[in-house]
């Protein structure tokens, strides 16, 4: 796969995880960075159509940014099993819908409206430009084809609310402002106060 060997020319600690018949990648700390990258495979095989422009095509892939001590023995335990899912939801969604994936576009964690996982209570997903790994995952060129990526950022429903009344550059000076990346914190607590609390608070 052409992404792959882009990738481990890139970073020496590329390795593949099969789960469930699906395979992915695992960059263990990145530029030396503290932290490891999970990200999809073959998605980029798939040529988005960019809403209001035919001419104009992407390619992705899709990640979430670990701490470095969710390793990949770690994450083998069935309980990081939705890293996967999630990821693999993603990928078949926007193949099977024919549609694309940019910056700012948001969507459910889960049917249920629950908390993405016994790990993270964030209830909503939100797709970003590289943040914390914007050097190591500037895009890859192949042939014509540009590959870039895009973070999973689990956000909560007040910081969701947020996007939605001013906008996704709004909620990333926000998350700037109090150094909040796409890099997954299991005691990041929400960062934009209910309207009651602002109206009485």
């Amino acid at each position: 796969m052409p992404i792959e060997r882009e990738l481990n020319n890139r970073f020496e600690n590329l390795r593949t995880l099969i789960r469930d018949g699906e395979t992915y990648f695992f960059i263990e700390s990145p530029g030396g960075k503290a932290c490891n990258i999970l990200m999809t495979s073959g998605l980029s095989e798939y040529e988005m159509v960019v809403e209001d422009s035919q001419a104009q095509k992407t390619h992705k892939e899709l990640y979430f940014l670990l701490p470095d001590y969710w390793s990949r023995d770690v994450i083998d335990q069935k309980k990081y099993d939705w890293l996967f899912k999630t990821l693999h939801k993603l990928k078949c969604h926007v193949v099977a819908q024919n549609t694309f994936y940019a910056e700012g576009h948001t969507m459910h964690a889960n049917k249920n409206l629950t908390a993405l996982s016994d790990q993270l209570k964030q209830t909503y997903l939100m797709l970003c430009n590289p943040i914390y790994v914007n050097d190591e995952l500037t895009p890859i060129i192949i042939g014509s084809k540009e590959i870039s990526f895009l973070g999973v950022f689990p956000i909560f429903r007040n910081e969701f609310h947020h996007k939605q009344a001013y906008g996704t550059t709004k909620l990333m000076d926000l998350f700037d402002g109090y150094q909040v990346t796409e890099k997954l914190d299991e005691y990041r607590t929400n960062l934009v106060k209910s309207r009651w609390r602002r109206l009485f608070g």
